[in-house]
């Protein structure tokens, strides 16, 4: 039996495998990348433009009960921008091994069984880092309260309540992260030198506290530092990411090229509480998204403790009607809705939402646009080719590969609840 290794029947299983597209390798956490849709624009230039209204007709003119020919005022016409989002390339990297690829090479059978748990590997890997860029593109992961030394050039940092979501961090043991103070990278001189990246070794998630290991210099540049003033991003990352839906639903300056202090429509709707978050609470925050035009169902996403104390309010609050049975107790939901004055509101638990907030507004009118959703074909190659030679390594390498940023054309109905604390 041959065991010469064609790279080209390689690529053909795969297509005949995964002919239906990569969605359905993606995580079940990706909530917002499987409920909000891609789509494809053209891009005659860097930048995806699209018409947008920042202010509605003013041309009216009252003429009460007189019969004559009124003066007209002079019309303050609708005034429309054109919104601009760039979309932002994100690549993964995977080797395989000669060996892996050649135990695959004899039957698309032999494909499926060595090949699938690296390919899956990749999607569900792809699909959680582009969630998290989904959510917290453009601003820091985590800031921190508190540092300790455990070993030598290494620091575990206590990362508050507040910013803390699970998902952000449980199973990320080995990325990479940059540290900031404000604008500063601290450590090198660029993202990708290796002072200035440090590499998640533990993650305590009972006590929100993650460790990271750094070159000698790096660890000195983080450790120096204010540790209340550093913030935490993946490595490479710092303004070099789509804008996510935080800072979507914070919108008070410029997004996509438009100043909300200038049209308020263009600003999103804000509110502080103090506490759990109540169906009360929530109650108010939409009550200031209808204020500002929001007349249809809504998705609010938030932490799942934070589900958890809004699945006891909504318990509490239940009126038992005509299917009630006294003689069978069936407690609990998987899915949470209510009926508020702009319509449905469905809560959304999401292991990546941190747990100081909580983000609503009309799912239905966000979209991912770029020129290409996740992928693993090659555009240099016309898309043929999905294994491609190492020249220096024994081995394959696969690449995936998206150009996509989330995007809206009404962000004045999105908002955000902060300042939530959770019960215990």
């Amino acid at each position: 039996m041959s065991t010469t290794v064609d790279g080209a029947t390689l690529d053909q299983w795969f297509k005949d495998i995964y002919k239906d597209g990569y969605v359905s390798l993606m995580p079940d956490n990706t909530k917002l990348i499987k409920m909000i849709p891609f789509n494809r624009r053209s891009m005659p230039g860097e930048k995806v433009k699209a018409g947008v209204v920042t202010q509605r007709s003013n041309g009216f003119t009252y003429g009460g009960t007189q019969n004559r020919a009124f003066t007209l005022i002079t019309p303050e016409a609708m005034e429309t921008r054109a919104a601009q989002v760039s979309p932002n390339q994100i690549v993964l990297r995977e080797f395989v091994s000669m060996a892996t690829a050649t135990r695959a090479k004899d039957s698309k059978q032999a494909f499926g069984e060595a090949m699938s748990l690296v390919i899956e590997n990749m999607m569900e890997s792809f699909g959680n880092r582009l969630e998290i860029s989904n959510l917290y593109g453009g601003i820091e992961l985590a800031t921190f309260t508190a540092k300790t030394t455990p070993v030598t050039n290494s620091l575990q940092l206590t990362i508050p309540a507040s910013e803390w979501a699970v998902g952000l961090w449980c199973g990320m043991e080995g990325s990479l992260y940059n540290f900031y103070v404000g604008s500063t990278l601290l450590g090198g001189a660029t993202p990708l030198s290796a002072d200035s990246i440090g590499t998640l070794t533990a993650v305590d998630t009972e006590n929100y506290k993650v460790t990271f290991s750094f070159t000698a210099t790096g660890y000195a540049a983080v450790n120096g530092a204010t540790i209340t003033a550093v913030a935490a991003y993946f490595a490479g990352s710092y303004d070099m990411e789509q804008v996510g839906l935080h800072k979507i639903t914070a919108n008070t300056g410029t997004l996509f090229g438009i100043n909300a202090t200038e049209y308020s429509l263009w600003q999103s709707v804000q509110q502080s509480i103090t506490g759990a978050l109540t169906t009360g609470k929530l109650n108010r925050y939409i009550a200031k998204s209808v204020g500002k035009g929001l007349s249809e169902d809504i998705d609010c996403f938030v932490n799942p403790v934070t589900w958890t104390d809004l699945t006891q309010d909504v318990l509490a609050q239940r009126l038992f009607d005509s299917s009630y049975d006294q003689g069978k107790a069936v407690v609990g939901s998987k899915t949470l809705d209510f009926v508020s004055q702009s319509g449905k509101v469905s809560i959304i638990p999401h292991n990546m939402v941190k747990q100081g907030y909580a983000y609503a507004g009309p799912t239905k009118r966000l979209e991912r646009i770029g020129s290409t959703d996740v992928t693993m074909a090659n555009a240099g190659n016309n898309g043929e080719r999905i294994f491609l030679n190492l020249p220096d390594n024994n081995g394959f390498e696969l690449r995936a590969f998206s150009d996509q940023s989330l995007f809206t054309t009404k962000p004045g109905l999105f908002g955000q609840i902060s300042g939530i604390t959770n019960g215990v």
